[in-house]
């Protein structure tokens, strides 16, 4: 796993330059990877962690924006709103726009099994 052009292509799609590059490394490892490089003797990240720390913050981005965007629409509507944008499905599409599945760090033996284009996989990365 390395920093190569891909990583850069992939900020210029983002729209975003990371500061901490290993946060991005890490959100782009599937457990798969971790496990066969962890065979291999070498320690490498998942992004399961990442994973629940990144829908949290998700959802605290987008409760603000829907607030600051739709201050009159009650509780009861942002909350239909919020999960409508914080789903795997929605989460999915977008992973799909930018294809993000080419970018994942996955195991050898999991290229073959259409991991990089899986809706979970692609949502929880």
């Amino acid at each position: 796993m390395g920093i190569g052009k891909e990583i850069f292509e992939l900020y210029g799609k983002l729209g975003y330059s990371f500061t901490e590059i290993t946060y991005l490394e890490n959100a782009l490892t599937h457990s798969s990877y971790t496990n066969e490089m962890r065979a291999r003797g070498i320690r490498v990240e998942s992004n399961e962690e990442l994973e629940f720390l990144g829908d949290a913050v998700l959802e605290l981005v987008i409760s603000e924006e829907l607030y600051k965007r739709h201050k009159k629409a009650g509780e009861g509507l942002l909350t239909k709103m919020r999960q409508a944008l914080v789903c795997e499905d929605t989460l999915a599409a977008l992973a799909l726009e930018i294809d993000l599945g080419a970018y994942l760090n996955i195991g050898t033996g999991e290229e073959n099994s259409l991991l990089r284009s899986r809706a979970k996989v692609l949502a929880d990365a």
